[in-house]
């Protein structure tokens, strides 16, 4: 595994984890007040957070395919201001601007 990829594994999963457990927490929190809608963000967070997780997992163990599943996700998470930004925009930079290093 390339060694400038590592801090980005550990970046997504760690990223990753964080959404499962903070959607998992305030869906039990919100759920018995709202209704329905709540759960439909409930899943579309925790796919995100899942999707996020297992590509720092790819990333981390080399696989062949971390760089086609990480950009979309990269990007994604980029709108999660400020975490999500610092967790994507260090792998594309990594992976767009340091090219030569």
């Amino acid at each position: 595994m390339e060694d400038k990829y590592k801090i980005c594994g550990w970046a997504f999963s760690i990223y990753g984890a964080l959404i499962l457990v903070f959607s998992a927490f305030v869906y039990s929190i919100i759920s018995i007040e709202i209704g329905s809608l709540d759960f439909m963000f409930f899943i579309a967070a925790f796919v995100l957070g899942l999707l996020t997780f297992l590509c720092g997992v790819l990333i981390f163990k080399g696989n062949k395919y971390r760089h086609k599943i990480a950009l979309p996700i990269a990007v994604l998470s980029l709108l999660n201001i400020p975490l999500g930004t610092l967790v994507g925009g260090f792998y594309l930079w990594l992976r767009y601007v340091k090219l030569n290093n």
